[in-house]
C-alpha cells in the first residue's frame, strides 16, 4: 500500500502542477494550495492517487504575515506519512502544521530558496532557520546557491539540492543568426522593467534594425502598446502555450529578463537563446539566476541601469560568433539542469530519508 504525502504550497502554478501530479506514481498525493485565476491552471485532474484541495489564503498585518486555511484539518483528515512544504517563514500556518507534525513524528520536507537574497543574516533569521532545522527531516535548497547561503547554519547539515527547473517540452536546440529578435517572457509587473528594455532597445535601432517580442499579460499590457507603438515591438499578451511560444523564440537571437528575474532563465535556455539578466543575484525574484555564468551562458548588466544594459545587448548582438556558442552553452545548461527532471530529484530525497 502507497504511503501519503502531503504537499502544501501557497498558490498552484502551471509549471509545478505536472511536478506534483507525478509523485502519484509512488505515493498517495494530497495537494492543498490556494489558487490565482490568472495563472490559468487546469485542475481536471483524473487520478485515483492524487487530490487537490483549495485551501485559501489569507494576507495579515498589510501582507507582512499570511494564513493558509484548514491545513491542520487535512493533515489530521489525511493522516500524511511525509509532508512537503513551502518554507515561507511569513506563513503562520506553517508554523502550526510544523509543529503537529513533529508532534506526530511526521516526516517534514521543507522546499526554499535559503537566504540568498540577504546580504547578511540576522538574528531573526537565525532563530527562524534553527526552528526549521529542529523541524524537519530535510531542507531542500533551489539551487545551489541557495544551500550555500546557508554554510554556518545548523540547518546547512540537512540541505539537499534540487535545482529548481521547468522541462520544455517544446525545446529548441539551435545554432542560429539569421534572426533579429529579442524575447521577452514574463509578466508585466513592477519589477520586470519592461519599459527599460524597450527604452534600450529604441536607442539601439537607432543604429540597428532589431525586433522585440514581448510575451507576457498584466494590468500594464494595453498602457504599454498605446505608449509605444512601434512596428518593431509585437505585444503577445499572456501565451500558456508552449508550443507557440517556441515557434515565436525562433524569430529571437536572445532573450533578455531586464528585471528581477526568476524561471523565464531557465526557459530561455531551451529556447537556445543566450540570457541578458543583471548581475545582482541577492536582487531576483529566485535564485535561477545564478544558473548563467558570464559569457558562457549569456551576459550581464548593471542592475536598473538603462546605459548598462543598452550596451551589454550592442556588444553581444554584434558579435555573431559569441552568440553562436552562448546558444549551444544555454542549451547544454539547459538539459543539465532538467535531467533528472526535478520532480524526480525530489523524489529521490523523499524516498531516501522519509516514509516510503
Amino acid at each position: 500500500m502507497k504511503k501519503t504525502i502531503l504537499i502544501i504550497q501557497p498558490y498552484i502554478t502551471n509549471y509545478r502542477l505536472p511536478i506534483f501530479k507525478s509523485f502519484s506514481k509512488d505515493y498517495k498525493t494530497i495537494l492543498c494550495a490556494s489558487v490565482d485565476n490568472s495563472f490559468n491552471v487546469d485542475l481536471n485532474i483524473d487520478d485515483k492517487d492524487f487530490k487537490f484541495i483549495r485551501t485559501e489564503e489569507k494576507i495579515l498585518l498589510k501582507g507582512k504575515l499570511f494564513w493558509q486555511n484548514s491545513l491542520i484539518k487535512y493533515f489530521k483528515q489525511e493522516k500524511p506519512d511525509n509532508l512537503f512544504i513551502t518554507a515561507n517563514p511569513r506563513y503562520l500556518s506553517t508554523w502550526l502544521l510544523l509543529i503537529f507534525a513533529k508532534v506526530a513524528n511526521k516526516k517534514v520536507f521543507l522546499h526554499g530558496q535559503g537566504l540568498y537574497s540577504k546580504e547578511n543574516i540576522s538574528k531573526s533569521n537565525k532563530i527562524i532557520y534553527a526552528i526549521f532545522n529542529k523541524l524537519c527531516e530535510k531542507y531542500i535548497c533551489y539551487t545551489d546557491t541557495s544551500k550555500e547561503s546557508l554554510i554556518g547554519l545548523p540547518i546547512y547539515k540537512k540541505c539537499e539540492v534540487a535545482e529548481n527547473s521547468i522541462v520544455n517540452n517544446n525545446e529548441i536546440e539551435k545554432q542560429d543568426i539569421s534572426q533579429n529578435g529579442i524575447l521577452f517572457i514574463g509578466r508585466l509587473r513592477d519589477g520586470s522593467n519592461i519599459e527599460m528594455l524597450i527604452e534600450s532597445m529604441i536607442n539601439i535601432n537607432k543604429s540597428n534594425n532589431l525586433s522585440l517580442h514581448i510575451i507576457g499579460g498584466g494590468d500594464s499590457l494595453e498602457e504599454l502598446k498605446n505608449q509605444y507603438n512601434y512596428n518593431w515591438i509585437t505585444f503577445y499578451g499572456a501565451i500558456y502555450n508552449n508550443n507557440q511560444i517556441s515557434e515565436i523564440s525562433k524569430k529571437c537571437i536572445v532573450g533578455c529578463y531586464p528585471g528581477d528575474a526568476g524561471l523565464s532563465v531557465l526557459h530561455y535556455m531551451s529556447l537556445s537563446l543566450p540570457v541578458v539578466v543583471h548581475s545582482d543575484m541577492k536582487k531576483h525574484m529566485g535564485p535561477e539566476a545564478s544558473y548563467v555564468e558570464e559569457n558562457i551562458e549569456g551576459i550581464y548588466f548593471e542592475r536598473n541601469n538603462q546605459d548598462s544594459l543598452e550596451e551589454s545587448l550592442k556588444n553581444l548582438i554584434l558579435d555573431k560568433n559569441k552568440i553562436l556558442q552562448i546558444q549551444k552553452n544555454a542549451f547544454i545548461k539547459y538539459k543539465k539542469i532538467t535531467k533528472p527532471s526535478l520532480s524526480d530529484r525530489f523524489l529521490s530525497i523523499i524516498k531516501k530519508y522519509g516514509d516510503y
